[in-house]
């Protein structure tokens, strides 16, 4: 989502530096070559403070506004604005964590307002937020995430009574609820019996997913791609016949933004943001949260019913295209910016 913004803010003449941990090295060139300059931090605590300060302190484009992207960000980010006086804007990219897990995920929402505004990717979001006290209506805002409307042009929409692809695309975490997705396929693949199971997205070498997909009784149907590039992505989704969010919690779910670009047939889980994009089953269809079988129901339905999966398909594409363009969302971004700016020369 940051792509979309630098390419268009850049504009209006706002310059940008991203600073990152450790990943994704594989995005440093895109943002280069937008002009953006990148710095990787790295992991050690004093080394990234004293990276961020000559970063803010540079006398060439000093910073006067510092937003920040997910947790660790976000501390480190109302840290520095604190104690420099710069105004900070947090994107918040989720409903809530578990806290007794991660004590991190506590600390970023007591010190959320310490963030002159913190902008909620979706309805869901921005109601949770509020909900919480922990920020003000006053600094709180929805914007959505932006999608780049130009990733589909050229599409090529290929008859879908052809397609045969269930395609997932997302971290292999636990959170984003593959452990379902799974279990559905292993009953509806008896049935569709060209079917196959696409997933898409970064893992580690020891993530337990891989154990059950490696034990799966349709071990040889299923494609595990991996993190691959946006060009990839886009070419499975225009075969996929099937497109399935199983996430346990999403804010809002910029992978399937991409599928209902590229008009497919989509499911997710009733959870967050996937809701609200589903729009009452008008671009989606729902199913409870790690229920298999319900998903398996759902699967089954969309393979079998042709003309409902062209219509989610047209519908889904239309709501993309109305709500979330990068140049719209960019611009209201910027109004942010100016605000900040504003109340930072007061």
């Amino acid at each position: 989502m940051i792509l979309p913004l630098i390419e268009e803010l850049s504009k209006n003449g706002v310059t940008f530096t991203v600073a990152y941990m450790l990943e994704p090295e594989d995005l440093k060139d895109d943002y280069n070559r937008l002009g953006a300059k990148t710095v990787r931090l790295g992991k050690n605590p004093f080394k990234i403070l004293n990276l961020l300060v000559k970063i803010i302190f540079d006398k060439q484009t000093p910073v006067s506004i510092i937003h920040t992207h997910l947790v660790h960000a976000s501390l480190i980010g109302r840290f520095l604005g604190r104690l420099l006086g710069i105004p900070v804007m947090t994107t918040r990219h989720y409903r809530e964590r578990n806290k007794k897990k991660n004590l991190l995920y506590l600390l970023e929402d007591i010190t959320s307002k310490y963030s002159q505004r913190v902008i909620a990717i979706s309805n869901s979001v921005h109601g949770h937020l509020l909900d919480s006290n922990y920020v003000s209506p006053e600094r709180c805002k929805m914007i959505y995430n932006p999608i780049d409307l130009k990733i589909f042009a050229g599409s090529q929409y290929t008859d879908i009574s052809k397609r045969h692809k269930i395609v997932f695309n997302g971290r292999f975490i636990e959170l984003k609820g593959m452990k379902y997705l799974l279990e559905a396929f292993a009953s509806v693949a008896p049935v569709l019996e060209k079917s196959q199971l696409v997933l898409m997205g970064r893992f580690e070498e020891n993530d337990p997913i891989l154990e059950l997909i490696e034990k799966h009784e349709f071990r040889d149907r299923i494609r595990i791609k991996g993190f691959v590039q946006r060009a990839e992505i886009i070419a499975e989704l225009e075969h996929a016949r099937v497109y399935v969010q199983p996430s346990l919690s999403e804010g809002l779910g910029l992978a399937a933004l991409e599928a209902m670009g590229l008009k497919c047939p989509c499911i997710f889980s009733a959870v967050g943001g996937l809701v609200e994009l589903a729009q009452e089953g008008k671009n989606a269809i729902l199913f409870p949260a790690r229920n298999s079988e319900r998903l398996a129901e759902a699967i089954l339905d969309l393979w079998g019913d042709i003309k409902k999966s062209e219509r989610l398909g047209t519908h889904a594409a239309k709501f993309v295209v109305n709500n979330f363009d990068s140049v719209k969302i960019a611009q209201e971004y910027y109004n942010q910016y100016e605000i900040l700016e504003e109340r930072r020369a007061q």
